[in-house]
């Protein structure tokens, strides 16, 4: 039987504040036998520098960090990435652009979940995401960029998201071209259905949710 060709060794960088994860996920990735951390960067200037020398296949990095490398690198950053973060999941707006981000990893993840992404994403032979490409749209590690379900229509999220982001009532109706009572109708349909009690635990919920938060009931 002939033997199975071994994958090429993955080169990673790993760009986290955080010396606990960043410890974490290198002890973690320790038994895999395809991939090499190459560097770890705890700030974006040394990220930056680290990936400018190391060319990784892969660079696992937290998005406040992957925010200010993308703009340290002029926009030539074009590497496979796995965000990141401390919250449930990847928020409205994933840093440095979905074009490049494969994936993303809450530091709640556990090693059965995450390291199967991770090698994924390594062995891939893209040099970064191609959201719209066909190997993209079918691959496993898209799953993890998904938001959890608010069970509110399209029109109430497009509402919700603008308060997160800090818009008040007359300017999201100008932004949708709709009256500022249809946008209050709105609000209070949100506040209901995600079970809020007030105007300020909304704009809290719709804020956190931004940011990769879960939503929790008022009592």
């Amino acid at each position: 039987m002939p033997k199975r060709s071994k994958a090429k060794e993955a080169v990673i960088v790993i760009v986290v504040d955080s010396e606990l994860v960043a410890v974490g996920l290198t002890m973690a990735m320790s038994s895999r036998p395809d991939v090499h951390i190459a560097a770890v960067a705890h700030n974006a200037e040394a990220g930056w520098k680290a990936i400018e020398r190391h060319k990784p296949d892969l660079v696992l990095i937290a998005p406040e960090l992957a925010r200010a490398v993308q703009l340290l690198s002029g926009g030539h950053w074009r590497t496979r990435t796995i965000l990141l973060g401390r919250n449930p999941h990847v928020g409205v707006e994933p840093a440095c652009g979905t074009e490049q981000v494969c994936g993303f990893v809450s530091y709640s993840a556990r090693r059965q979940r995450f390291l199967p992404l991770i090698d994924t994403v390594a062995q891939c032979p893209l040099v970064q995401a191609a959201a719209g490409g066909a190997r993209c749209g079918d691959c496993p590690a898209r799953l993890s960029l998904a938001l959890p379900a608010l069970g509110l229509s399209g029109r109430e999220y497009q509402v919700f998201v603008f308060i997160g982001r800090g818009f008040g009532s007359s300017d999201i109706a100008s932004e949708l071209g709709v009256s500022i009572k249809t946008v209050e109708t709105h609000r209070e349909s949100i506040k209901h259905k995600l079970g809020l009690g007030s105007a300020r635990a909304l704009n809290a919920a719709a804020a956190g949710w931004c940011r990769g938060e879960v939503i929790a009931s008022d009592p």
